[in-house]
């Protein structure tokens, strides 16, 4: 996953049924229920872990979505030492060392990374 990189494919589906509700009057409530069915895909996926396609099609659909409403939403680019910070991070936290995962949950924080 490391060379890991988001593919251009969005899933038109979801994106028309979301610019459909647009359309209708600017129907934001049923846009942003097709917008949340497409948060909890991705979450399910983000889960399992099984299909980095899937992954990166929902994340693209999400990130339209979220431009056509004129949010930008940059994505971080992680260093490589960022990228093994973080699997300590994950490391001390499923190992109970609490204290270290503190430590390194300070750090990513600190870089903006997390919140």
């Amino acid at each position: 996953m490391a060379d890991f990189k988001l593919e251009e494919e969005f899933d038109s589906e979801s994106f028309n049924l979301f610019m459909d509700a647009l359309k209708d009057d600017l129907n934001v409530a049923n846009a942003s229920m097709v917008m949340n069915d497409v948060v909890k895909h991705l979450n399910s996926s983000l889960r399992r872990k099984d299909n980095l396609l899937q992954i990166s099609v929902e994340t693209q659909t999400l990130l339209k979505m979220l431009n056509v409403l004129g949010l930008d939403y940059g994505l971080t680019k992680l260093s490589a030492s960022d990228k093994h910070t973080f699997s300590l991070w994950e490391k001390a936290k499923q190992h109970k060392d609490y204290d270290q995962a503190d430590v390194l949950r300070n750090d990513l924080v600190s870089k903006g990374l997390l919140s």
